[in-house]
């Protein structure tokens, strides 16, 4: 899953990926998160972040289910950016 950041724009907001998320790997129950980049707070001082499945090349976004399960073996460095 990809971890975004949402920034609110002029006319619509922009969404900037920021890291991943994926199933941990030692077979215990939770996720592992790689930040690539660190998110800014808004007016507020506060960080909101979103997980979302990723893009195929297509523009379609992966079945959360399924990018899962191919996920157990930790991030894809294959995705397009």
């Amino acid at each position: 899953m990809e971890i975004i950041s949402i920034r609110p724009g002029r006319e619509k907001p922009s969404y900037v990926k920021i890291g991943v998320m994926f199933p941990a790997k030692d077979g215990k129950e939770g996720y592992s998160i790689k930040l690539d980049a660190l998110p800014l707070p808004n007016e507020k001082g506060e960080v909101w972040l979103s997980v979302r499945a990723p893009f195929e090349k297509d523009g379609d976004r992966v079945q959360s289910s399924s990018r899962l399960s191919s996920m157990r073996e930790g991030p894809n460095d294959d995705v397009p950016f």
